[in-house]
């Protein structure tokens, strides 16, 4: 039987407050990182859209590097650094590639809804394409549930194969228990969503930079609260 919800939440913040709290100097790289990763400012400044967008997905591959480190056991430390690359960009492509047939449908709804323009069947693309978005949002949905104990099967593989080895997968999933692991997983959606409100509030009326930076400060507890959280629940 897995670790309890409400011990695996003391245990989770106490790791998490001793590897930012109590070593500082990783809080402050964190920030930096998903300042990188999660501020728009492409749409402030398009003229730096390309090195930005370079930037996010480099500071986003670190961050799934470390949180394949606390995944595996391991501590919040950007030592070794070449395995926290080489492991985030193994979760960022398994992330991907659970995400595709999302991706695939979000496309076919856009052309559906494009390809009418001007037929005078706009109202009928519109329309299709919303409906083929119900079950591309679905998919999203199971697929961003489903990397996270793909993600801890990896982390204790030697290869990316451990992210798609579905009967290890699966089986890590039923030791935790379906229940606790779906209500988990829908317990920090909240959590996600909440963080996100001063962010979502400020950004759209012209103060990326001030969410950016709103969002920085908070997102690495999650991070690493997360992680911890179902390191325990799935190891």
């Amino acid at each position: 039987m897995s670790i309890g919800i409400s011990e695996n939440f003391r245990q989770s913040f106490a790791f998490t407050k001793e590897n930012l709290i109590g070593k500082i100097l990783n809080w402050i790289i964190l920030f930096g990182l998903v300042f990188l990763a999660e501020t728009a400012l492409s749409t402030q400044f398009p003229d730096v859209l390309l090195l930005w967008a370079t930037l996010e997905i480099i500071a986003s591959v670190i961050i799934y590097g470390i949180t394949m480190r606390i995944y595996a056991g391991g501590e919040v430390t950007f030592a070794h650094f070449g395995t926290v690359i080489k492991k985030g960009f193994g979760y960022l492509v398994a992330s991907l590639v659970y995400s595709l047939p999302a991706i695939i449908l979000v496309a076919v709804a856009v052309a559906v809804m494009l390809v009418p323009l001007g037929s005078g069947a706009e109202l009928i693309g519109v329309a299709a394409g919303l409906v083929i978005l119900i079950p591309a949002v679905i998919l999203a949905f199971l697929a961003s549930a489903f990397i996270i104990p793909a993600a801890v099967n990896y982390a204790h593989s030697t290869g990316l194969g451990g992210a798609f080895r579905f009967s290890e997968i699966l089986a890590r999933i039923r030791n935790a228990g379906w229940g606790e692991f779906i209500g988990s997983f829908l317990i920090f959606i909240v959590i996600q969503l909440i963080a996100a409100v001063p962010a979502a509030v400020l950004a759209p009326i012209g103060f990326p930079i001030i969410s950016g930076v709103i969002t920085a400060v908070i997102n690495p507890f999650i991070i690493v609260l997360q992680a911890k959280y179902f390191a325990n629940l799935l190891s």
